[in-house]
């Protein structure tokens, strides 16, 4: 760990060293430059020393990931009522044994090796359930990390603010140097809100989705597994998925919004109703 925290730590020093050096007066390429580097190079050096490389790169995957088309639910579904045939035709334990080389790793290939291994019912549903539970903890780690490197990338943009104004008391000497080291100050802030607000916020909402997605689909898993533990017939299973995978598709659905017909006081009256208003 202190082999990671001394190399960042001296990129941190030589990244604010040079904000105190380089720029100037007013707004050009030079002070873009060095509020870019003060704010992307000072959130990097934070990174480097606050997690490990792995945590760093597993973030990386799972941010990656949210690009990536998801597994389609109705793929998982024939998946499942497949395997649940295979079980039931016969020879169960060799066939899912066959089956599972075809199987990408993942929480349906464990369930499979799972059944095939012999567990009993508890036994599989404890490790569906650790693996689902490992799988979540990676992606709330990474929206841990995404949303603390967004403050960080705020805080930097504030500091080079503070270096400005510092180096505005020690070369400005009057009224109009201060306009001209005022309008570079704020770049770094600006930097880190766009870089905040528009980058890792963003991110950081797209892995929220991406675990929610994840729950939902080990959690079909899961069901689908113990059914074929439970020599479910296989329509009956899926028949059993498609209805859960269906009503979430319709819970995330926004409900249409109800058409309103407002009467006019000139629109005539049902007769049916008209006696009832007049009594």
């Amino acid at each position: 760990m202190v082999r990671q925290i001394i190399p960042a730590g001296l990129l941190l020093v030589i990244i604010i060293f040079f904000s105190f050096t380089l720029g100037g007066e007013g707004i050009g390429w030079v002070a873009n430059l060095d509020a870019l580097m003060l704010v992307a190079g000072g959130t990097f050096s934070y990174a480097l020393m606050t997690y490990q490389h792995k945590k760093l790169a597993l973030t990386a995957r799972v941010v990656m990931k949210t690009f990536r088309p998801s597994e389609d639910l109705k793929d998982i579904i024939q998946a499942i009522g497949r395997l649940s045939r295979l079980y039931q035709g016969g020879w169960g334990i060799r066939n899912l044994e066959g089956a599972v080389k075809d199987l990408p790793p993942g929480l349906l290939r464990m369930g499979v090796e799972s059944i095939a291994y012999q567990y009993d019912r508890d036994k599989i549903k404890q490790v569906l359930q650790q693996e689902a539970s490992c799988i979540r903890s990676q992606y709330e780690s990474a929206g841990k990390v995404l949303r603390d490197l967004s403050q960080m990338v705020i805080s930097m943009g504030l500091i080079g603010t503070v270096i400005y104004f510092v180096r505005f008391f020690d070369i400005a000497r009057d009224i109009h140097g201060l306009l001209g080291f005022s309008a570079g100050a704020f770049l770094s802030t600006f930097y880190g809100i766009l870089f905040c607000k528009l980058g890792l916020h963003p991110l950081t909402g797209k892995v929220k989705e991406l675990t929610a997605e994840e729950d939902f689909r080990t959690e079909l898993i899961q069901e689908g597994v113990l059914g074929i533990f439970d020599l479910e017939h296989p329509r009956v299973i899926r028949f059993k998925l498609e209805n859960h995978s269906s009503a979430k598709a319709a819970f995330n659905q926004i409900p249409p919004e109800p058409e309103v017909a407002l009467l006019s006081k000139k629109a005539p009256l049902d007769r049916r109703i008209e006696p009832v208003l007049h009594r």
